[in-house]
């Protein structure tokens, strides 16, 4: 039986904090997960890669998220969650922009592991 590589999640956060929790939520044998930078000079490449899944944590700094949502391309490419401030409007702005979905702050790594879990179902 033939084994698939590991599904890359990227999260792009102020702290390390859901980066932490998913290493820590996810297997290993099937997740990779590192931070994102937006000034990463593989950033084009994540996007574009439909084997990755790229979390945008938009609460402190919502303009740079929604830049990286910006360059996203159409067709097959990653998955993409963004996770903002409770009290935020910006959902649909985001689904438009090239977002798959959306979740409120504040959420645990557990939850949006669960997340990242049925979503690489779908991918596989």
């Amino acid at each position: 039986m033939q084994t698939s590589a590991p599904i890359s999640i990227h999260v792009f956060e102020p702290e390390c904090w859901f980066e932490a929790g998913l290493k820590r939520e996810l297997p290993p044998e099937r997740f990779t997960v590192s931070s994102l930078n937006g000034a990463s000079p593989q950033l084009g490449e994540i996007l574009q890669n439909p084997a990755c899944i790229v979390c945008l944590d938009l609460s402190k700094d919502p303009r740079e998220g929604l830049l990286i949502l910006r360059r996203v391309p159409g067709g097959n490419r990653c998955r993409i969650v963004c996770l903002l401030p409770a009290n935020s409007t910006d959902g649909p702005l985001l689904l438009s922009a090239g977002a798959d979905c959306y979740f409120p702050l504040p959420l645990s790594a557990h939850q949006l592991a669960n997340w990242c879990l049925a979503v690489s179902q779908q991918m596989a």
